[in-house]
């Protein structure tokens, strides 16, 4: 009986056996996509921690520091005492606040630009109309 019962899982074991030596490629194009999720997510985890440290440090919300005012000259300096092997200066951060005020300008000038010519095209509209109905009435 027990010969029987071990053999009954024979064809399974030989089956997947098999299975795992014919798709020795597909595995590892599997193994790879893992690995390059992993280090992804282990980027982020760590980009976070920093930019937790970097909110304490500064005592600065994140959107404060990264949309509203950006980093800081005096920012960048106290950064640079506690972590001094690295290079605040050409972070993404440091150079995104730097360059934000002047393209949020440019777009609201863009917009009452816009604005402005809707006014001036509504108005023509309108005086083309009015010209109209003064033809009509004579």
């Amino acid at each position: 009986m027990a010969t029987k019962g071990r053999s009954a899982y024979v064809p399974c074991r030989k089956r997947l056996k098999w299975k795992i030596r014919n798709n020795y490629a597909f595995f590892i194009i599997v193994a790879i996509i893992c690995a390059i999720v992993a280090s992804v997510f282990a980027f982020k985890v760590y980009n976070l921690e920093r930019q937790k440290n970097m909110e304490a440090l500064l005592d600065k919300s994140r959107r404060r520091l990264h949309w509203e005012t950006g980093m800081t000259a005096q920012d960048a300096e106290k950064l640079r005492k506690v972590y001094p092997n690295f290079d605040w200066e050409d972070t993404w951060d440091r150079e995104r606040g730097g360059g934000r005020k002047a393209p949020r300008r440019d777009i609201l000038r863009g917009g009452k630009a816009i604005q402005s010519y809707r006014l001036q095209k509504e108005k023509e509209r309108h005086q083309l109309k009015t010209r109209e109905r003064t033809v009509r009435e004579k």
